[in-house]
């Protein structure tokens, strides 16, 4: 008897809550936006069509403390430069306010490197150090980017881990997707047991490949 293993998580940027239990049983595109958008939002458009992963160094002041988080940052993304890319973002400049404020870092001490997914999921956010193994923890894998992203949208993730691409949907997740309290709250995403760019979501949850 086939069977997919169901994880739900719960949560925001900051810490997950996970519920795993057991069931019988792409890349994103990009957003088209007016040639007005700021010159970081253009990178991360750029970075959506490429698939690859945008650090952004925001600074208030050019000072020597930017000047080196902006070194630090290149130096730490060297060995990922095939699917990462820095640029910096003046966060006093009207033009990186919307960004600013969808990030939720206008009060935040500066400089700051945030690190956005191809799908636009903030995966990581460093204020003082920044080395090579943050990078490396900001660099997710494509369903953990999926499930950050929705979980940043204050939704609900269940994630279906099968051995294909046919998962079998639990009835509990079912019912829950017909519930009006729940319908509109609800992501499912896939995840393939097999995928060798997923061992390590798959080796964090603790399943059973």
């Amino acid at each position: 008897m086939r069977t997919s293993t169901v994880i739900a998580l719960f949560g925001v940027v900051g810490g997950l809550t996970v519920l795993e239990t057991t069931a019988q049983c792409q890349p994103p595109a990009a957003v088209v936006r007016a040639q007005s958008a700021s010159k970081t939002q253009q990178a991360l458009d750029k970075s959506a069509i490429e698939n690859t992963f945008t650090f952004i160094v925001f600074y208030k002041v050019d000072s020597a403390a930017t000047r080196e988080m902006v070194n630090i940052t290149r130096e730490s993304t060297a060995n990922r430069a095939e699917c990462s890319d820095v640029v910096t973002a003046n966060a006093n400049d009207p033009a990186e306010r919307e960004l600013v404020e969808r990030f939720g870092i206008s009060r935040a001490p500066m400089p700051l490197t945030v690190a956005v997914a191809p799908n636009g999921a903030i995966t990581g956010v460093f204020s003082k150090s920044l080395n090579a193994q943050h990078i490396e923890a900001a660099i997710v894998t494509p369903t953990m980017a999926r499930c950050m992203k929705s979980l940043q949208s204050q939704k609900l993730v269940f994630v279906l881990a099968s051995h294909d691409d046919n998962p079998q949907v639990p009835l509990g997740v079912r019912a829950l997707q017909k519930d009006p309290l729940f319908k509109d709250r609800i992501e499912l995403t896939g995840l393939r047991l097999d995928d060798p760019a997923e061992t390590r979501f798959i080796n964090q949850m603790k399943i059973d490949a």
